[in-house]
């Protein structure tokens, strides 16, 4: 929900820098949620009576696809927060400001 807002936010200062807010956030939303789920489907699979006399392989297999997600998820948290930065460095330097993002920096010259 915070990455709807923030595209909301900044939608009128700079269209593709909202998008790319929102899109990083709302795939990171969704790969923590794949996270949780698959902690769900493990502590489901280790307590119903099918798996519980196995060898608990499925559950392990879906604790690390867990582990997995949230690496991913972690990626996208860091991928959403660079947009904001470059657009708060693309303003600083066409203030005048020097030493911000380069790639503001040149595209604003």
């Amino acid at each position: 929900v915070a990455a709807l807002w923030f595209y909301r936010l900044f939608r009128r200062v700079d269209t593709f820098t909202a998008a790319c807010l929102a899109a990083f956030g709302l795939i990171n939303a969704v790969v923590v949620l794949a996270s949780a789920a698959s902690l769900a489907a493990a502590l489901d699979a280790a307590q119903t009576p099918p798996f519980a006399g196995d060898d608990a392989g499925g559950t392990q297999l879906l604790y690390l696809l867990s582990g997995s997600f949230w690496g991913v998820g972690a990626l996208f948290f860091g991928l959403w927060l660079i947009p904001m930065v470059c657009w708060h460095c693309g303003r600083r330097c066409r203030a005048g400001s020097a030493g911000c993002c380069w790639p503001a920096a040149s595209a604003t010259s």
